[in-house]
């Protein structure tokens, strides 16, 4: 689905969207919003989804107990 970044403030009966907000929607819905003015197409980013959106876990290799470092 297209996505649009929202470049106007903008709410109707059943949406409400901020500046700045990108929204999913329908082609045809996306060729009416993406006007230049009030909305654009967002191309080449990626969707952020929760598993993106935390911090990646830290994987930092630890010494095991009983070894040595060896210089």
């Amino acid at each position: 689905m297209p996505r649009v970044r929202m470049l106007q403030s903008v709410a109707g009966e059943r949406f409400s969207w901020r500046a700045g907000e990108i929204v999913e929607m329908s082609a045809a819905d996306a060729k009416v919003w993406a006007d230049g003015y009030r909305g654009e197409l967002v191309r080449g980013e990626q969707a952020e989804t929760p598993e993106r959106s935390q911090a990646a876990p830290e994987t930092a290799a630890r010494p095991r107990p009983g070894r040595r470092k060896t210089s």
